[in-house]
């Protein structure tokens, strides 16, 4: 069993019970730190679930977006400008 949890400043963490510990996209996702644009969200997250039809794929609405990240997708870095917050779909 995995539970997501979204803390402020628009945080993700995934933990997985049965290993007690986190997942490694949640590890890897805090190793490399997410695009800065991303951190000056100040929304407040909303809904965080999984989407039912691909546990891979998580949905995320605040009070300004709703957005669907793919774990499968590697993590946008700092140098990568391509961040539109206006798309559907966005990898963070």
């Amino acid at each position: 069993m995995k539970v997501l949890v979204g803390f402020f400043p628009c945080q993700i963490r995934e933990y997985n019970f049965k290993e007690e510990e986190y997942t490694a996209w949640s590890r890897r996702l805090e190793a490399q730190g997410v695009h800065p644009q991303w951190l000056r969200r100040t929304s407040k997250i909303k809904h965080l679930t999984y989407y039912h039809l691909d546990p891979s794929l998580i949905i995320l609405a605040d009070e300004q977006l709703l957005c669907l990240i793919d774990k499968k997708k590697v993590v946008s870095t700092v140098s990568e400008q391509r961040v539109n917050f206006s798309a559907a779909r966005l990898t963070i």
